[in-house]
């Protein structure tokens, strides 16, 4: 019942400042602003490839006040995109999961999502903005990655069958890809649990406890995404002028705290269980 990842919400002191940053990385485009009653915040709407960045900044006390006076800038909540919103919202009554709506889309119960803040969007096509194709993929840290990802397979109807294992001594985690629409689509949540916690992951499991760690994007055009990076000073790992098929990996100093990876066109069913559809790159 879940169409897409539609994007994510960052909990930004400025969301001016955000917006040109991203304009300036992603070439995301300005769109308008709204306010939010749920979270008593002022929200800044990007588009970026085909999905939408929300920079929210705080109007006083509320839950995003908290996270950012919690844990400074970063990654707040995930938005998903349904083409059946209100049999979504039927499906969390009937599991007695709250949930409110507020301009037009419904805000679950965070106590219930095992620390990732879930809002669920009608689904909407969009052009291609900037030089980020689309958002595929949040990274949601929890302690049992089997439970979670029964809650989300169970709370949104998603189908278990289509799911992929994923694990990485390198980086110290296990858990499970929960594709929405493989292989038409790469979108899902990446639940994992972090092992190792003398890893980066892991260590910001320890800190933080569940909830999101960072999003993944798809760019058709790496080597310029990363001339943009080196004009305005951001740290990034990754050189895809060596090799088209590299992932990028952009430091939270330069997103406003937030993590973010960016792989190379169809190069992430490299990861995703079906390696066949990564097309080859020189």
């Amino acid at each position: 019942m879940l169409e897409q990842l539609e994007g994510v919400v960052l909990a930004v002191r400025d969301a001016e400042a955000a917006t040109k940053r991203f304009g300036d990385i992603f070439g995301a485009q300005f769109l308008e602003i709204r306010d939010s009653d749920v979270w008593n915040a002022r929200i800044a709407i990007l588009a970026c490839g085909t999905d939408l960045l929300r920079l929210a900044e705080p109007r006083g006390p509320g839950a995003l006040q908290e996270f950012l006076d919690t844990n400074d800038e970063g990654l707040f909540a995930a938005v998903f995109s349904s083409k059946k919103p209100d049999e979504i919202a039927k499906r969390l009554d009937e599991r007695s999961i709250s949930n409110v709506s507020e301009d037009g889309m419904i805000f679950v119960d965070p106590s219930r999502t095992f620390g990732l803040r879930t809002v669920i969007s009608e689904h909407a096509d969009r052009e291609q903005v900037g030089i980020i194709s689309f958002l595929y993929e949040v990274t949601h840290l929890v302690h049992d990655w089997q439970a979670a990802s029964a809650f989300w397979t169970d709370a949104f109807g998603l189908e278990g069958m289509r799911f992929s294992p994923i694990k990485s001594d390198h980086y110290g985690y296990e858990g499970v890809l929960t594709l929405f629409d493989p292989p038409r689509l790469l979108d899902r949540v990446e639940v994992v649990h972090p092992y190792d916690t003398e890893k980066a992951m892991g260590k910001f499991f320890v800190k933080r406890g569940e909830g999101p760690y960072m999003f993944y994007t798809e760019c058709h055009d790496t080597p310029e995404l990363a001339r943009r990076l080196d004009a305005v000073g951001a740290r990034y790992a990754g050189n895809p002028t060596k090799d088209a098929r590299t992932s990028i990996f952009i430091h939270p100093s330069a997103t406003h705290g937030v993590l973010i990876g960016v792989s190379p066109k169809d190069q992430a069913w490299v990861w995703s269980g079906r390696p066949e559809l990564a097309k080859q790159q020189n």
